[in-house]
């Protein structure tokens, strides 16, 4: 009992001491320190307020819930340095960045940016854009992070584009080796719900991830209405449900109101809610 105590007092001193603030604008140091800390927290509103000139916009709890839901937590941009040039109330800091987790032999980026003495403390005043692919132009952190505070909603949508086109792709990787697959078993889808991702997992380069959106994880479903269908002379191949996203024969409209869905055909196209009487289950 006598041996807990210290350990106890210890817990019960680390819950009653203050915790520091998210966004410290004491110093330029502090405050580009905070800038980066909130973001590589997802705390977009927070990392707003290191900025100063930043237009007032929406979207951030959005786009902050999306990168929570989509991207490790453990990822981000570390501060190596900060070195300060110039003095009083506008300064300039020499910034050195380096991607987190940090793996061996990747380069650090040195980036410069403009810190000014406000009512509010120093806060960081946002950087040109950079020109996308001019040669010699090294690859800039802090003008895209400070562009997708600016523009929240823009970023939402890019990102989720880039998510759809990924899970496309899969699906078609997915699609085509089924195809094959059923080019050499005599022209049939021969294999079942329990058993095709075995079956299939040598034609999509024993890559597993070919069976799961790239959005969500959650695997494809196959119809249980194609376990061992002929291909030939099947009617309307193109509008064939043979993979799709959702359960029971019902469509999961994940991508903003629409649903990947994989043909007989071995095409793959998005599909709407007004869409689903055209679709076929039986071949």
């Amino acid at each position: 009992m006598r041996a807990t105590l210290p350990l106890l007092g210890a817990l019960v001193a680390l819950w009653q001491a203050p915790t520091l603030p998210l966004v410290d604008l004491s110093s330029p140091e502090a405050a580009v320190r905070s800038f980066f800390r909130c973001v590589n927290r997802h705390e977009l509103r927070e990392a707003r307020k290191c900025l100063a000139d930043l237009p007032a916009t929406s979207g951030l709890e959005e786009l902050e819930a999306d990168l929570r839901a989509h991207e490790p937590a453990d990822a981000g941009v570390q501060v190596e340095k900060v070195s300060r040039e110039g003095g009083g109330d506008t300064v300039t800091l020499l910034l050195r960045l380096r991607p987190t987790p940090v793996v061996p032999g990747t380069p650090e980026v040195e980036e410069r940016i403009t810190a000014t003495r406000t009512a509010a403390g120093w806060k960081l005043r946002a950087p040109p854009p950079v020109s996308p692919g001019r040669p010699g132009t090294q690859a800039a952190v802090l003008p895209v992070l400070v562009a997708a505070l600016g523009e929240p909603r823009t970023v939402l949508v890019a990102r989720r584009t880039a998510r759809r086109e990924r899970c496309r792709q899969t699906l078609r990787v997915l699609m085509g080796a089924t195809v094959l697959y059923a080019t050499d078993h005599d022209d049939r889808f021969a294999f079942t719900a329990r058993n095709y991702q075995s079956r299939l997992l040598a034609y999509v380069r024993k890559d597993p991830r070919a069976f799961h959106c790239a959005e969500t994880g959650t695997p494809y479903t196959l119809n249980p209405k194609m376990e061992g269908a002929p291909t030939r002379r099947m009617f309307r191949p193109g509008a064939t449900v043979v993979f799709y996203e959702g359960q029971g024969g019902k469509l999961d409209f994940r991508h903003d109101g629409q649903s990947l869905v994989g043909f007989a055909d071995g095409s793959v196209r998005l599909v709407s809610p007004a869409e689903l009487e055209v679709l076929r289950w039986t071949p």
